[in-house]
């Protein structure tokens, strides 16, 4: 039986929980990636046990947090041995919650949710709608603050651009 989600009683703390992420791949490559290894040490520091499930990885383990790395899990058309090891995994850590950011394919999800046995939060991510260089970087690796528009075309045409839309 899993724990409660939310306050706990009458002193207002949060339980703890055993949050699995799921992501295409672990190491800042993109926005899901970077959002990932933002969000996993945060987590991590509030107390709430951390896995992350990926198919590839280019970085170590974040402080805090377990990495489960299952290759071919993400790819168009799974093989069957890594989708049962998806739902392994997933079993193994017995997760409150899962929150996948990359979308790994119907067939990995649903693996992911029958060995899971807990809610699963799709993430969705639409870069190219506010933001085209797709990471809301600058060339100089300073974060964007603007919303696409005016913006980015003074930056990209008469600016040092961004850091995957420039000159």
């Amino acid at each position: 039986m899993s724990r409660p989600l939310g306050p706990a009683g009458a002193s207002g703390k949060i339980a703890r929980m055993r949050v699995l992420l799921g992501v295409r791949h672990w190491g800042v490559i993109g926005g899901s990636e970077r959002y990932a290894a933002e969000l996993v040490p945060l987590l991590a520091g509030r107390g709430h046990e951390v896995a992350v499930l990926a198919a590839g990885a280019s970085a170590p383990a974040a402080d805090g947090a377990r990495l489960e790395i299952v290759p071919g899990c993400a790819e168009r058309r799974p093989r069957a041995s890594a989708l049962a090891e998806v739902a392994r995994a997933a079993r193994a850590f017995r997760p409150d919650v899962v929150l996948s950011l990359s979308s790994p394919g119907a067939e990995a999800l649903a693996a992911l949710a029958r060995g899971a046995r807990a809610p699963l939060v799709r993430f969705v991510q639409d870069h190219v709608p506010f933001c085209p260089g797709s990471n809301k970087l600058h060339a100089d690796g300073a974060r964007c603050l603007n919303a696409m528009g005016a913006a980015c075309l003074e930056r990209c045409l008469l600016g040092a651009g961004c850091s995957g839309y420039h000159r």
